[in-house]
């Protein structure tokens, strides 16, 4: 007895190759169904076709499944098989054709198995139990109980079939056993003669295996169910493995009946028995006239049988793995730089939106500061009618600053969200510009003497807002002013003008090194000078001399110079000075 077992585990590597053969061939014979091939192509070519002409997903879903089930049946093409039902599968998830998905998942589960992938095909089979189990899913099934037959047989194949992958394989014989069990109840149940056959010899499959004397039992009804229908490589494949069973439970007589009635079947050349149909068959013969003692007979068999394993070699199925690996591999990274692409071009589009964004809040904020500007001054000519208004426009100035200051604190919380330097930096001058107002319109509204403004209080105010705005820890700031108040309207421009100025230093002058500024003031008869220094060593005179060169911030300069007719010189030989000129009112 153990001489037998060990000569029935030298063969279990062969039979465990023809049995994953055999299973790509249940897939399309397990209802009975066996079409020509001329006539099924020239249904699926049309059906594509016409789901190709009519723009119908579902169609050209179902027509590249049946193309896949032609490459399997008849091609002998597991590679163009795999690639056709993986297109089908992705055409139905994206039109939610659930009982295409779900048949297309099954069948690729079967090829994973046939390429020793468990893994996958656990992966492929898991979806199409998701689907089925889902009660808020709509399968529209026709023949649900089929889809169950194929994924309990499919799963407990799994749970038996060792990877290429993997080294330490360990059969977990009872998990297949409870879904064969489970396929032979829904075989059962719906009196479903060749799914019952089936059920019974994978169940005396794995009994076998485990040595159990119920895998006889099994492997006989398989074979007395399959004997009714026209004789087929199913059924030398059930005989062949009963004779084996016999064999191994030392009933020599029994095999040698089952044996010479596959022979007759063969030998009479009406049926198409398939090459692993017949490997199965002449191995078992041979082992049986090995514990017989015919050797002649048993090594003439044994030849045969290595015939017919040479057909199904291991290297034709590596180099099949190969290739489809190959393209799936190819097809997965296309799919990935697609995916990448796609992932940039979006990130793209959020960026130019959000710059426009920024712009148009930036022009839309100067805007209002600028309005803010003229609206402030014809407020000022209205205001000299009657001293009665002077608590209203200490009111109104305050008013004024306290929205500007919300408006300041809006742009600094958008300011935390947005992740482009220069869109930053525009929001962030704007904010500055518009604390400068908000300075002026404090001073104007703590000021008792309405009509004049103290410029070292404003300046001081605006410059270290700036360089707060800037992030400035620290800041060195001299003011030598000889003239110290002006009037409220030139107040006003020479003090947006002044934020400008500190703005750009901001941005040039003080990169690396700690800000110093100093603005001076001195009068020449009715003109008065602003000397602004920031002890910079950057040579600006092409932005400020060009004006194609000009932002914003210098050409909103040149309009308030024009408003209160003043000049402005600079030098940027010796540190950086900028002279602004002008009459007081």
């Amino acid at each position: 007895m153990k001489t037998l077992n060990h000569k029935l585990k030298n063969r279990f590597r062969v039979r465990h190759l023809c049995r994953l053969a055999f299973i790509g061939l249940l897939s399309t014979t397990l209802y009975g169904q066996n079409p020509e091939k001329d006539e099924k192509y020239d249904y699926a070519q049309k059906r594509l076709q016409d789901g190709i002409n009519e723009k119908d997903s579902v169609k050209i879903a179902d027509a590249l499944y049946l193309h896949a089930k032609i490459e399997l049946r008849t091609g002998n093409n597991p590679t163009e098989a795999y690639r056709l039902f993986y297109q089908s599968l992705k055409i139905s998830e994206k039109t939610k054709n659930y009982y295409q998905a779900v048949k297309t998942n099954i069948r690729l589960a079967e090829l994973e198995l046939q390429f020793h992938n468990p893994e996958g095909s656990r992966e492929f089979l898991k979806e199409a139990f998701r689907i089925l189990e889902d009660k808020t899913i709509d399968v529209k099934a026709v023949d649900p109980e089929h889809l169950w037959l194929d994924m309990y047989r499919v799963a407990g194949n799994i749970f038996i079939t060792p990877s290429y992958t993997s080294t330490q394989f360990k059969p977990q014989y009872d998990s297949a056993l409870h879904y064969f069990r489970k396929m032979e109840e829904v075989a059962s149940s719906i009196k479903g003669e060749v799914a019952v056959a089936v059920a019974h010899y994978e169940l005396g499959q794995i009994y076998h295996i485990l040595n159990d004397k119920r895998a006889l039992n099994h492997f006989e009804q398989a074979v007395a169910l399959s004997s009714r229908q026209r004789p087929s490589h199913h059924l030398i494949t059930y005989r062949s493995h009963l004779a084996k069973a016999y064999i191994t439970f030392n009933r020599l007589k029994e095999a040698e009946e089952i044996l010479r009635g596959s022979q007759e079947i063969i030998d009479s050349g009406l049926y198409n028995i398939f090459e692993h149909s017949q490997h199965l068959h002449y191995d078992a013969y041979s082992l049986y006239y090995e514990l017989a003692g015919d050797y002649k007979n048993a090594l003439t068999a044994q030849k045969k049988a290595e015939n017919y394993t040479r057909v199904i070699s291991e290297s034709d199925r590596n180099a099949n793995l190969t290739q489809w690996r190959a393209r799936l591999e190819t097809e997965r990274k296309d799919q990935e730089l697609r995916v990448q692409k796609q992932e940039i071009v979006n990130k793209q589009k959020l960026i130019n939106l959000q710059q426009v964004f920024v712009i148009v809040v930036a022009i839309l904020l100067s805007g209002l500061a600028v309005i803010s500007y003229f609206l402030y001054k014809n407020y000022k000519k209205q205001k000299r009618l009657s001293e009665k208004n002077a608590v209203l426009i200490h009111e109104q100035n305050h008013r004024v600053k306290n929205n500007l200051q919300v408006i300041s604190s809006l742009l600094n919380l958008q300011n935390d969200y947005i992740r482009d330097d220069t869109s930053r930096q525009v929001l962030s001058e704007s904010q500055s510009r518009i604390d400068a107002m908000a300075l002026l319109h404090r001073q104007l509204y703590e000021n008792d003497q309405v009509e004049l403004i103290n410029i070292e209080n404003l300046f001081s105010d605006i410059i270290h807002s700036v360089g707060h705005t800037f992030g400035a820890d620290s800041l060195q700031l001299r003011l030598p002013l000889e003239v110290t108040r002006l009037g409220t309207d030139t107040a006003t421009s020479v003090g947006l003008i002044l934020n400008e100025l500190t703005i750009n230093s901001f941005k040039y002058a003080f990169r690396g090194r700690e800000p110093v500024i100093e603005v001076s003031s001195r009068k020449n008869g009715n003109t008065i000078h602003i000397i602004y220094k920031d002890f910079g060593s950057t040579d600006l005179s092409d932005i400020f001399s060009n004006p194609d060169k000009k932002g914003f911030g210098l050409n909103l300069i040149d309009m308030i110079l024009f408003q209160i007719n003043g000049t402005l010189t600079y030098d940027f030989k010796n540190d950086s000075s900028i002279t602004l000129s002008f009459t007081d009112a």
